[in-house]
């Protein structure tokens, strides 16, 4: 079987490349491009990118059937505008691309679509999809608490509750879980908030909870690591609200809550992003901030990785500060393990703009992009220092995958010379690949794909999409040389 790397773009319309694998040292060459556009049209409703809805993905795996590859498994969400959630009486009239949807879509080794589904009565994204060991998905992200179909483990806070008629936009959000079988049908859906019976002795008050990403243990359970607020930290942000920090969370096969804890430094804010398995450690890459308050952009932020085991709320085996500054912001966005068992982080450093290199609302950024290399007792062994060079986006974000030769290969996005542009849909970004050698200290090949203005990208039947260009790179899943 031809070895690949898969990649994929999104902003209001998906786009998928696949890679070819290169000869050795050189960079690969686009096999075939697939673009998408939600099939589901409540209503009969359409969607025209510039004024009628937005189509995202956050993250892609390679599924497999029988050991072998039969596709990719894709997350992140939709919008319509005017839909009516059937949990609720508030319809997305008031916005003006709509509600974002969950959504999860499979398609085939050739970019065919096979099929396309939208999880709860939320408004919601998925930020991470795994497949798990028996051949479903899982699914995670955040979403709003007014679905009572969905068993909730936590109280609602005291000016909200599981129903909605009015201003849902202002509900707190939650951690969510999707979990499915092969073909994308529902085993399951929870929210996970403030518990009404802790199973720890933290406790956790979800307002504005996001989930990051998620893996599976040996035992078939889940860890699920992201952002939370946390009243136990006495420190409060500059509006008086809970401090946002790190957390991981562990659930059974069939979503049971079993814990959840918080990490990082009394009274700082702090958000895990990744988190990757290597046996019994889980490594999280977490992004530490200088005060309470992390959207200041005075708040800088510095990257941390943390290692546990498999016992419950578990204490880190080490802790490792990767960058240390007062006076800019280093972000890190992924964790994953080698062939050779080192961790690899990917960041990055300096970032400039507004937003701070974080995704929220705003969150414009450029800086140097930089991988780290531990070994897995957390020694620094290297990194890429400036040999990436600066990535770009309105929305930023890197992400990593291993590949067979000990190395790795990394995903981002660079822009052309000048202001970053978030007059969307133009803003004209080109995504960017680079395979590392194996000790992540050097490129093999690098590889941009450039934004196409002129280019017309077709919906799955075939019509025009109205989408003349890419914007951001956000995963990489496959293997390549």
């Amino acid at each position: 079987m031809k070895r690949h790397t898969y990649v994929w773009f999104c902003i209001l319309l998906g786009i998928g490349l696949l890679l070819q694998t290169p000869a050795l040292g050189q960079r690969p060459e686009v096999h075939w491009e697939m673009a998408t556009w939600a099939p589901w049209k409540p209503g009969g409703a359409t969607q025209v990118q510039d004024s009628t809805g937005e189509d995202w993905v956050y993250d892609i795996e390679i599924s497999y059937s029988g050991g072998s590859p039969d596709g990719y498994i894709y997350a992140g969400y939709t919008t319509f505008p005017g839909y009516q959630f059937p949990s609720g009486s508030w319809s997305c009239t008031n916005l003006t691309k709509g509600c974002s949807i969950p959504k999860l879509f499979k398609a085939d080794l050739e970019g065919n679509l096979l099929w396309y589904k939208h999880y709860s009565e939320n408004e919601g994204e998925l930020t991470a999809v795994i497949q798990t060991s028996d051949g479903g998905y899982l699914a995670v992200g955040r979403s709003r608490e007014w679905d009572t179909r969905l068993t909730y483990y936590g109280k609602t806070s005291s000016t909200s509750n599981l129903s909605c008629s009015s201003n849902c936009q202002s509900l707190p959000r939650n951690i969510y879980a999707v979990k499915t079988e092969a073909d994308g049908t529902v085993e399951w859906e929870k929210l996970y908030g403030l518990s009404d019976t802790p199973v720890d002795s933290l406790s956790l008050l979800i307002q504005s909870a996001e989930a990051w990403d998620v893996v599976e243990m040996g035992s078939g359970n889940f860890r699920i690591v992201g952002q939370v607020l946390d009243p136990d930290d006495s420190a409060r942000d500059s509006n008086g609200g809970y401090v946002t920090k790190a957390f991981m969370l562990e659930i059974n096969s069939s979503g049971v809550r079993q814990w959840i804890k918080a990490y990082g430094n009394t009274g700082k804010a702090s958000i895990a992003r990744g988190i990757a398995r290597d046996g019994n450690d889980y490594t999280m890459v977490l992004n530490q901030f200088g005060q309470a308050e992390y959207l200041s952009t005075s708040a800088y932020a510095d990257i941390w990785v943390y290692k546990v085991d498999n016992s419950s709320n578990p204490s880190p085996a080490f802790t490792t500060q990767l960058t240390s500054t007062s006076t800019q912001h280093d972000f890190g966005y992924d964790v994953i393990y080698n062939t050779a068992g080192n961790i690899l982080v990917a960041g990055v450093i300096n970032c400039t703009y507004s937003g701070g290199c974080f995704r929220s609302a705003g969150a414009n950024g450029e800086g140097t992009a930089r991988v780290y290399r531990l070994s897995s007792g957390g020694s620094v062994l290297g990194n890429t220092g400036n040999k990436l060079g600066t990535v770009k986006s309105f929305d930023l974000w890197a992400t990593m995958t291993p590949t067979s030769d000990g190395g790795s290969a990394f995903v981002s996005t660079k822009q052309p010379n000048g202001p970053i542009n978030v007059n969307l849909p133009f803003s004209n970004t080109d995504a960017f690949v680079a395979k590392l050698n194996t000790t992540a200290t050097d490129t093999a090949w690098t590889f941009i794909y450039n934004a196409e203005t002129t280019k017309t990208h077709r919906n799955n039947d075939g019509s025009d999409a109205g989408f003349t260009n890419q914007e951001c790179l956000y995963v990489i899943s496959g293997n390549a040389n």
